[in-house]
């Protein structure tokens, strides 16, 4: 055998006392429970953030939390029980209490069967068996309504108190009750529908129009969102492109609803979308009733204000709401968030990618890497390459990226009529 050069020699011997030290030590540090416990006391007690003082604290944080939101639900199901109204329609499918679930408000009269199948169909064609809830208006259209029940989901035909025209429309549930956008309607439905399904249920709440599934989010890197991680799931847009102040819609949300003291406080953030957000049950009972209570002024900016709803009501006021919960801390009292930026987690939405005349960053989809493959067999991805579960604002792209429509372009869709 031939003798290693002395260079090599020493190479070999340093290894082997390095191995020899870190296996001792390994051994040393494991062998007893109790001079572990020492070692991370002596660490906490040098001030750093780490050790037994440490997770104490993280382990109090979290209680608080808990009992918080306990506290506020119990407020919530005493103040606030479950009109007689919301019951599902005769023959729909009943709720699974055990979930999941997604959650959807289809309140619009314009929705036909293609939409439906884009929600339910590719849910259902993702492997995803949970329960579909629907809030649907009366007089849809009947293709609509037939393309429900073949998915089977649970409907509730409901019937709020509108006034106005398509984007003007405002309503309530109650005569005696403000009028607000649409939009809003929703979150009261969320939260009266999230209490029918137990503890450990995950719920997700969508948009409908403009949503479509590749795959079951639920099943996604779960072990990266899911309880005990965190409670709320919330998605961000496109960075640099959707940014809270740069976005004059955003931006005029926050100021409009929370004044220019708000808009500075959370301004910087990039953008996360309402349309799809995931929780547990608790978490969805508890964001719901948070956003609907950002409708009064008073919660808002204080029980002894003058201020309004005047500049705050629009089409849009749940994603101001949203967005201030969110990166104002209200949300983080009750619940530990995880924060997914745009094409990192179980949702890809990707409206900011829109190369409209505000846009910072002008390319396509398929330039983007996010669009992948050819037509009729087109895919969305995440940015590690996985095909993204749910896809979020892709109908901003049916003159462009998916030109000749869904049907024409999307795997997803192949098989529909």
């Amino acid at each position: 055998m031939r003798t290693p050069a002395p260079k090599m020699r020493w190479l070999c011997l340093a290894t082997v006392v390095y191995l020899t030290c870190t296996c001792t030590n390994a051994f040393t540090n494991n062998s007893s429970d109790a001079e572990e416990r020492r070692r991370l006391q002596a660490r906490g007690r040098g001030g750093g953030n780490t050790g037994i003082r440490a997770a104490r604290r993280n382990d109090k944080r979290a209680l608080a939390k808990q009992e918080r939101l306990k506290k506020l639900l119990r407020a919530i199901e005493t103040d606030s029980p479950i009109p007689d109204f919301i019951v599902p329609d005769s023959g729909s499918k009943p709720h699974t209490p055990s979930g999941p679930a997604i959650f959807a408000a289809a309140m619009s009269l314009e929705m036909r069967r293609l939409d439906a199948l884009m929600f339910c169909a590719t849910a259902r064609k993702a492997k995803f068996d949970g329960d579909i809830v629907v809030a649907v208006l009366p007089g849809q259209d009947p293709g609509f309504m037939a393309a429900l029940r073949e998915a089977k989901a649970t409907v509730y035909t409901v019937k709020p108190l509108c006034v106005g025209e398509r984007h003007d429309t405002v309503c309530s549930f109650r005569e005696n009750e403000p009028k607000f956008s649409i939009n809003m309607v929703r979150f009261y439905l969320y939260q009266w529908w999230a209490r029918k399904y137990q503890e450990d249920a995950l719920i997700m709440l969508s948009d409908f129009r403009d949503v479509f599934f590749q795959a079951n989010p639920f099943t996604y890197r779960t072990w990266d969102w899911a309880p005990p991680i965190a409670q709320l799931v919330v998605f961000q847009e496109a960075y640099p492109n959707k940014v809270i102040y740069r976005c004059p819609f955003n931006g005029g949300w926050i100021s409009g609803c929370y004044g220019k003291e708000g808009l500075q406080r959370v301004g910087a953030n990039t953008v996360s979308c309402s349309g799809v957000s995931i929780g547990s049950r608790d978490a969805i009972v508890i964001y719901a009733h948070l956003i609907s209570q950002q409708l009064d002024p008073r919660v808002r900016y204080g029980r002894n204000t003058t201020e309004t709803n005047k500049p705050c009501v629009s089409l849009g006021m749940d994603q101001g709401f949203h967005n201030w919960l969110v990166y104002s801390g209200q949300l983080d009292k009750y619940m530990d968030l995880k924060i997914f930026q745009q094409g990192e987690g179980p949702v890809n939405t990707v409206g900011a990618f829109f190369p409209g005349e505000r846009a910072l960053l002008k390319f396509n989809l398929k330039t983007w890497n996010v669009l992948r493959g050819e037509a009729p067999n087109l895919a969305f991805h995440n940015w590690n390459g996985d095909v993204s579960p749910v896809i979020h604002q892709a109908d901003r792209f049916l003159d462009k990226d998916l030109k000749g429509g869904y049907l024409a372009t999307l795997k997803v869709a192949q098989g529909f009529k």
